[in-house]
């Protein structure tokens, strides 16, 4: 079971959800790992795990 969208209410997909605001929701994780695919050839983009992102 993945937390993150428990815990971040849909947060973890949020490029996404504005790039492609009607996909539904199980299709969003697959379509998370396409556009890390193509960002990383033309687009400079960082993901930062959940834990980290909350450091003080």
């Amino acid at each position: 079971m993945r937390t993150a969208p428990a815990t971040t209410g849909g947060l973890d997909h949020q490029v996404e959800l504005h790039l492609f605001p009607s996909m539904v929701c199980p299709s969003l994780r697959k379509m998370q790992k396409m556009l890390a695919k193509h960002c990383a050839v033309s687009v400079p983009c960082s993901q930062t795990p959940l834990i980290e992102a909350h450091r003080v």
